[in-house]
């Protein structure tokens, strides 16, 4: 009886064990295969665990474990890190800090929102690359600003209304033309 209470016992805890391996598994893949990269530093700010995600955004040149996330840093964006890296390992609820790497080819801008586990004595990290992002605002300001040339530089007086013919906008010229130069027209 009591060889036959053991036996049920294994098989139940190599269910268990099955069970959770399987579990350790998906995690696993889910993990390493998310949009996202995820890291944790340790209290002297050295990577201690990274998902495949992550070890991508780097790129080939880069083996990170083991190593200061500071040094991957742009020399500005390391000064800020390191000013502000002991306040955030207190306190990370919460934070998010948008950082540049300083990798060759194209530069690599990352939005890290941090957070702790309860009893845990690492930093998790979840590292967005906004790089397109920004590369992106920086083609529309740099739009907006030549549109905003363009019209200014117009010698037609050109005004642009709402759709009950308030003035939304208007260029220099329009202000030659009513005689009013340096007055506020909006409206």
């Amino acid at each position: 009886v009591h060889q036959i209470e053991l036996e049920m016992q294994n098989d139940e805890l190599r269910s268990s064990r099955n069970a959770l391996e399987k579990a350790r598994d998906e995690y696993a893949l889910l993990y390493n295969r998310s949009p996202v990269g995820y890291f944790s530093l340790d209290a002297s700010g050295i990577i201690r665990r990274a998902n495949q995600t992550f070890l991508d955004m780097l790129g080939e040149a880069y083996a990170p474990l083991g190593k200061s996330f500071a040094e991957l840093l742009t020399p500005t964006d390391r000064d800020i890190f390191l000013g502000r890296f002991g306040a955030l390992f207190r306190r990370p609820e919460d934070k998010q800090l948008d950082l540049s790497v300083d990798r060759p080819g194209l530069p690599l801008s990352l939005r890290l929102t941090l957070a702790r586990q309860e009893g845990s004595k690492d930093l998790l990290v979840a590292a967005s690359d906004i790089s397109e992002q920004l590369r992106n605002q920086e083609a529309l300001r740099q739009a907006e600003l030549l549109w905003s040339e363009t019209f200014q530089a117009m010698s037609d007086g050109v005004w642009i209304l709402d759709l009950e013919g308030r003035v939304l906008r208007y260029n220099a010229a329009s202000e030659r033309l009513v005689g009013k130069p340096g007055e506020r027209l909006e409206g």
